[in-house]
């Protein structure tokens, strides 16, 4: 599975890093470069205490916008293969494995979008990201419909909603225990994390 990949990982932490060390004075951006001004800003870190790798805030914002980013990408990839002509895998011995396909791809996109939601401190994240998925595949559905090669299919709809259901009952039980929500008796609808 791609997700496990640790080079996909390692890629993504490259980019931020590269970034942020891009901010600190470095303009070149190879493998060694990026190495030295990781090294560097580390270092600057640990000189000057506002430093953004010492700043908790600043780690989320960035874990937030990593599963923003990959919340984003999955949508995407999810919309423009739903879009495009099927594959015709046929003529080289490839079986159509669209559950699979379908339930693998929502239940990533259902399970980017609660870690983001959940880093946004959305009050329920879980639910949230379930609403919004189901929708999207509802949307999907209904784009796929417009067009001659495609079409609207109640079956596609129940999968996804089944692949996303099946992510969100243990995650919502992770979410409940990585991201503690402290109750607020004095003011009702308050939703304060716990530090």
């Amino acid at each position: 599975m791609i997700i496990s990949a640790p080079w996909l990982w390692t890629t993504l932490i490259s980019v931020f890093s590269a970034a942020h060390a891009a901010g600190s004075g470095c303009s070149e951006l190879s493998l060694e470069t990026m190495r030295g001004c990781m090294a560097l800003t580390m270092q600057r870190g640990k000189l000057s205490p506002g430093c953004s790798w010492h700043n908790e805030q600043n780690g989320m914002a960035m874990i937030s916008a990593l599963y923003g980013i990959c919340t984003a990408g999955a949508a995407f990839a999810l919309f423009v293969f739903s879009v495009v002509p099927p594959l015709q895998t046929e003529h080289l011995g490839i079986i159509n494995s669209g559950v699979w396909v379908h339930m693998l791809a929502y239940g990533m996109l259902c399970g980017f979008a609660s870690l983001w939601l959940a880093n946004r401190m959305v009050r329920r994240p879980v639910p949230c990201a379930v609403f919004l998925c189901m929708l999207f595949g509802i949307m999907i559905e209904c784009v796929q419909s417009a067009f001659p090669y495609r079409s609207f299919e109640t079956v596609d709809i129940f999968i996804n909603c089944c692949a996303v259901l099946a992510v969100a009952v243990p995650l919502h039980f992770y979410v409940r225990r990585a991201f503690p929500v402290k109750e607020d008796a004095g003011k009702v609808g308050t939703n304060c994390r716990l530090q």
